[in-house]
């Protein structure tokens, strides 16, 4: 998940929700509340030491020293925890709010460092036209956008999911 720790939009910070699949939604939520709030009050120590490294760059090789890191990490799968980054940082997919922006839609870019092929953008909650028992009434809708890297995830496959999450959402007993 990505969060922003502040409203300035000049830094982002993450954390990784692992074993999703043996956690219930509400274990999930409670991760994902818990983690925000402590990147969100400044007592997250990863984004801390990262800030840190970073800050300790300088500007022109920032891109070359994010590539080598990702090497070691991806590459080669060695994780330097005196580098100040966590192992596999980024999980197997990333979601983050455009809404909190005040964005309705918003489509995230592939971060090729993170080697993350799947990444959710969830857009801000708007009233729309609804068909709800025959009738057309004014609803909310969540726009969801995704970004996928091909080269890693199959559209079909995908696409099957994504059926299967929307029926999730549409009927969730």
């Amino acid at each position: 998940m990505q969060v922003a720790p502040d409203d300035s939009g000049e830094n982002l910070s993450g954390f990784v929700v692992r074993n999703c699949n043996n956690k219930s939604l509400e274990e999930i939520a409670q991760e994902i509340r818990e983690s925000a709030g402590r990147i969100k009050s400044g007592n997250d120590e990863d984004f801390e030491k990262i800030k840190k490294s970073m800050k300790m760059m300088p500007g022109w090789a920032v891109r070359p020293i994010l590539k080598f890191i990702g090497f070691l990490n991806y590459g080669l799968n060695w994780w330097i925890p005196a580098l100040g980054n966590p192992q596999d940082g980024f999980g197997s997919a990333m979601v983050t709010s455009v809404g909190m922006l005040g964005l309705q839609r918003g489509f995230a870019p592939l971060f090729p460092n993170s080697r993350c092929p799947f990444l959710v953008a969830v857009g801000k909650i708007e009233e729309a036209p609804v068909v709800k028992n025959g009738e057309v009434v004014v609803g909310k809708i969540l726009p969801v956008c995704v970004t996928l890297d091909h080269r890693l995830i199959d559209g079909v496959g995908a696409s099957k999911m994504f059926k299967a999450v929307l029926e999730y959402f549409e009927k969730p007993y």
